[in-house]
């Protein structure tokens, strides 16, 4: 009797140590609450505005500041902390970091328009993002001169090519009109009169290339000057060796007629 209870109680302590060890035990999850500061610090919030609101938190500097919009972007705050920011020269002229003198004015080439007399004749143009010749913060481009030559003349060399002269873009109109004058020697075509040109101390003109030309059309009203009745106007830009481009003023068509017609010519310089 006394061994069948012994085995009894031995049996009852191994079930009452296997039921214990299969129970899992949970830990409660510990809930850490952080603060606005921590947060940032953590890398748990990231974004511009957090960082505002929580500026408490960080040392900003002078230009984190401007740049997070806690200071505002007066011209104060500019000139201030102009270390921070990078200006072009229009922009430092109109915060007064940079007098508005005359001088500064035109070396800069700020506050300027098409139609507007400048520099020796006409605005025509100015570069646009994109263009050859586009500085960002300065204004550069095209000035026509302020009338037509009254009698028209030929492209010239009808049936040569000239080589070099066939740039069609903005910015190619000059190096065209130095090929076909070193390579016609005719005298009285369009690029030579033009290249010829001295008007109001200025001698740097030329016959505006085919994209150059159009500029000029479609400014044609604010430019103005352009003989009545004159539809056809002579570009720099060679087709082949018996034709070159024009613009037509009245229908704003290009075509590329033969060289020795007779047609409109207006000279340009750049600034």
């Amino acid at each position: 009797m006394k061994r069948i209870v012994f085995i009894i109680s031995i049996f009852s302590l191994f079930y009452a140590c296997s039921k214990k060890e299969a129970t899992l035990v949970v830990t409660p999850t510990v809930v850490t609450k952080l603060s606005g500061c921590d947060s940032i610090k953590q890398g748990l919030l990231k974004s511009t505005s957090d960082t505002i609101r929580l500026v408490s938190c960080v040392s900003i500097s002078g230009c984190d500041s401007v740049r997070f919009g806690v200071f505002s972007f007066t011209k104060a705050d500019s000139i201030r902390l102009s270390s921070c920011i990078k200006f072009t020269g229009c922009d430092s002229l109109r915060l007064g970091m940079i007098a508005p003198t005359q001088q500064n004015n035109e070396r800069l080439n700020c506050n300027l328009s098409v139609g507007q007399k400048f520099k020796g004749g006409i605005i025509a143009y100015i570069f646009q993002n994109g263009d050859p010749g586009y500085i960002a913060g300065e204004l550069h481009g095209l000035i026509a001169a302020s009338t037509d030559f009254s009698t028209g003349a030929e492209w010239g060399c009808y049936t040569k090519i000239i080589t070099g002269a066939d740039g069609l873009k903005l910015g190619t109109g000059n190096q065209n009109t130095i090929d076909i004058i070193a390579g016609c020697p005719t005298v009285g075509i369009a690029a030579r009169i033009c290249g010829d040109l001295v008007q109001d101390g200025y001698s740097d003109w030329y016959l505006p290339s085919k994209d150059e030309l159009n500029k000029l059309y479609l400014n044609r009203i604010a430019i103005g000057g352009f003989t009545s009745g004159k539809e056809n106007y002579w570009s720099s830009s060679e087709g082949t060796f018996d034709d070159a481009w024009v613009q037509n003023f009245n229908t704003g068509g290009q075509t590329n007629p033969r060289k020795d017609n007779i047609y409109g010519v207006r000279a340009v310089r750049s600034f």
